[in-house]
C-alpha cells in the first residue's frame, strides 16, 4: 500500500494529473528512494508491469503518476507517441512529421557553427606559419 506521501495533493478533479512534488530527475520523472514514481503507481494501483514493456504517460507530463494516465507499452509505441506528440524542439524550431532525431535548424545551425569554428582554426595556423617562415 502507497503511504500517505504517494496520493494527490489535489483531487478536485480526478482526471487531473497527479503531479510528484518532490524530487524529480533531471529528465522530469518523480523519483522516491530509488524508485521511479510513475512505475510504483502503477504496480500499487493497476498490477505488475509484464516483463518487456514500459509505463506511457498518455497525457505526456513524466511527473504525473495518475494510474488512468499509465499505460503499459513497448519501447516501440512508447517512443512513436511520444514522436506523435513533439511539436518543438529544445531549441523552439517547428518540428516537422518524418523528420529525423534532430531538428533540421539546429542540425543546419550546429553544421553552421562547426565550419565557422574550423574556418577560424584554419586561419589561425595559416597566421602562425607565416610568422614562423618570416622569422
Amino acid at each position: 500500500m502507497l503511504s500517505r506521501t504517494w496520493q494527490p495533493k489535489r483531487q478536485d478533479d480526478p482526471n487531473s494529473c497527479w503531479l510528484w512534488t518532490s524530487y524529480r530527475t533531471p529528465n522530469g520523472y518523480g523519483l522516491s528512494g530509488g524508485v521511479y514514481v510513475h512505475r510504483a503507481a502503477y504496480k500499487a494501483f493497476v498490477g505488475a508491469i509484464p516483463a518487456g514493456l514500459h509505463i506511457d504517460h498518455l497525457c505526456r507530463v513524466r511527473a504525473c503518476y495518475n494510474p488512468a494516465h499509465l499505460e503499459a507499452v513497448t519501447q516501440a509505441e512508447n517512443n512513436q507517441r511520444a514522436s506523435r506528440a513533439r511539436t518543438h524542439c529544445r531549441r523552439g524550431h517547428t518540428w516537422q512529421s518524418g523528420q529525423a532525431v534532430t531538428c533540421r535548424p539546429c542540425r543546419q545551425e550546429r553544421s553552421t557553427e562547426t565550419q565557422a569554428r574550423i574556418n577560424e582554426l584554419q586561419r589561425v595556423r595559416r597566421r602562425r606559419a607565416s610568422q614562423l617562415v618570416a622569422v
